[in-house]
């Protein structure tokens, strides 16, 4: 009997502790409610302007306490709105300035100082005797023609022709080279033959401007 009053009496002790918290559950105040953080755009995307509908909103949830999460898409890009990228710029090797050409004059001569130097002591302002020379034709010198020198024709220097240099005016300085109009087989006797002789004969001949050869 002494067993069955104790169960019965820790059954009705145990009901009324139950019963007690249950009570001081019920006469609890409510809990506060949680802040809920309002929702904010994130500062770094960038919003084009596009034609189409404005403004609008949405929403969701599935009933949990804590604050929703930020919207997230998956993609490689940090910028999740259709950004046009820059095109790659690729850097263009400097470009190499031509040095500038000095004005050269196209004669076969280059000037020479013609200036007079007087020395210290010497006399200056003895007027020059007006000679050109024992040649003929306008020139200077000995020769005759329009140039200088002991040669003939305006040249300079002996020689004939023009230019410098002695002997004919050869080609060059818009002067062509002589083009073969007719040529002539020479003839070699028969002892020359027989006798097998053998040589080297230079020729030089002066064209003139009406063709003929000097």
């Amino acid at each position: 009997m002494r067993f069955g009053g104790g169960v019965a009496l820790s059954a009705v002790t145990h009901a009324a502790a139950f019963f007690i918290i249950l009570f001081l559950v019920s006469r609890m105040p409510p809990a506060p409610p949680v802040a809920v953080q309002p929702e904010k755009s994130p500062s770094d995307i960038i919003w084009i302007n596009q034609p189409g509908p404005g403004g609008g909103g949405g929403g969701g949830g599935n009933r949990t306490p804590e604050p929703p999460r930020k919207a997230e898409l998956p993609g490689k890009d940090r910028i999740t709105v259709p950004v046009a990228k820059p095109p790659a710029v690729t850097p263009q090797p400097p470009k190499e300035v031509p040095k500038p050409v000095p004005a050269q004059i196209t004669i076969p001569a280059v000037s020479t100082s013609a200036g007079v130097v007087e020395l210290p002591g010497a006399l200056s302002g003895i007027p020059a005797v007006p000679s050109q020379g024992s040649g003929s034709g306008g020139g200077a010198g000995t020769g005759t023609g329009t140039g200088i020198g002991s040669g003939q024709g305006s040249g300079l220097g002996p020689g004939y022709g023009g230019g410098t240099g002695g002997g004919a005016y050869r080609p060059g300085n818009d002067v062509s080279w002589p083009k073969l109009v007719y040529e002539k087989k020479p003839s070699y006797t028969a002892d020359a033959m027989r006798a097998k002789v053998q040589g080297i004969v230079e020729v030089e001949a002066l064209i003139l401007p009406d063709g003929t050869v000097a």
